[in-house]
Formats: structure tokens, sequence, C-alpha cells
């Protein structure tokens, strides 16, 4: 088992199996070392079923998660060598800067009309 805070390199990638099962494909880095030693480590990691679908949406470039991987491998094509593994448990740590922005500039108006109730206007 391998756990690590990652970043996503690009948006999820979601694809059915022809028995209709959901597999989505994610491209996760991760930086280790210090100083002017550090490395940066790519690993494509892979959720199946249900999770697949909902998390499809949330996981985009740039987004950072911790994840919990089980048989990661290195896997060899074209005399390139690259780290695979199946993900296990997935936890979103952070947000899009956009979708925070628009709830930030709703903030305003949701309240300007909340303060236009009365209390008369209350059913109860």
């Amino acid at each position: 088992m391998f756990s690590n805070v990652f970043r996503i390199g690009k948006d999820a990638v979601v694809r059915r199996t022809q028995n209709n099962d959901a597999v989505c494909t994610l491209s996760l880095c991760y930086t280790f070392g210090y100083k002017d030693k550090k490395t940066t480590q790519w690993i494509e990691g892979t959720i199946f079923g249900k999770t697949a679908e909902a998390l499809e949406p949330y996981l985009t470039k740039g987004k950072q998660i911790y994840a919990m991987l089980d048989d990661v491998y290195n896997e060899e094509y074209e005399g390139k060598t690259r780290l695979k593994g199946r993900i296990l448990k997935i936890t979103l740590l952070s947000d899009n800067s956009a979708a925070n922005s628009t709830a930030t500039k709703e903030a305003p108006q949701r309240q300007k009309q909340m303060q236009d109730i009365e209390e008369d206007d209350v059913p109860f």
C-alpha cells in the first residue's frame, strides 16, 4: 500500500467496460526530497465502479487529493517506464478557485435577499 497527497495532472477520464462498468483514469503526481534534491514522480491511478462515476466531475487538473493506492507496479512500454496503481481510498483536499469565487459573489446577493424578508412575511 502507498498513500500520499497528490496533484491531479489532467482531468479524469471515465470509460466503460463491455459490462458497462465505469473505469476512471487519473494522472497523479507528488514531489519528494528536500531543497534542491526534489523529484517529481507520476503515477497513473485507476478508480472503478460507482465511485469513479461520482467523483469524475470533481477530479480536475490541479486539484489536490489524498489517495491510498494498492498494487503499485512499473509498466514498461516503448522503452519508457511508468507507475500504475489502483486507488482504494480518495479524499478531495482542494476546491476549484472558480467555484469559490462564484460562491463569494453570490453571498452578498443572498444576504440582501434575507434582509428584505420582514418578520410579518414569516408564515409561523
